[in-house]
């Protein structure tokens, strides 16, 4: 998966790889609160 980001168009930039990194962690912190909560 973060091949894919790292040779996609959208995220040449340095600014989008730290955006997408950032919204990765967040979505993987929330995942995991999420199966947490639900365990």
């Amino acid at each position: 998966m973060s091949e894919f980001l790292q040779k996609s168009p959208l995220f040449l930039t340095p600014f989008s790889a730290d955006l997408a990194r950032t919204t990765v962690a967040a979505l993987r912190e929330s995942a995991l609160s999420e199966w947490r909560s639900n365990a």
